[in-house]
């Protein structure tokens, strides 16, 4: 353990941040990047205005079944779609869990 400590001391650290650690005291307001060209720059105002009002497009042609809303997330999709064709037996989760170590039993 004495090793250890002692090879740590040889090694400087590389990454010397400077000032002290603090939290940031003001909010942070998005804005473009400052070597971003000047037609960003400039329309970067428009683009948070239609990001914030966006809503997903509602589908007009084909009504889904059930609610009508659309998924975001992969767990908030119908079961119908998350399911497996075939169940996984306990035998074959633990060969994935274990990386294919229980297979050698």
């Amino acid at each position: 353990m004495r090793v250890t400590s002692s090879v740590r001391r040889l090694h400087p650290q590389l990454i010397h941040f400077l000032g002290k650690r603090a939290a940031p005291t003001h909010a942070h307001e998005p804005a473009p990047h400052p070597q971003a060209p000047a037609d960003v720059a400039s329309h970067f105002q428009d683009f948070l205005r239609k990001i914030s009002s966006y809503t997903a497009p509602a589908s007009s042609s084909r009504k889904a079944s059930g609610s009508g809303s659309k998924a975001l997330n992969f767990w908030d999709a119908p079961t119908k779609l998350t399911q497996t064709a075939v169940p996984l037996t306990d035998a074959e989760m633990d060969a994935v869990l274990s990386g294919g170590a229980s297979l050698s039993r």
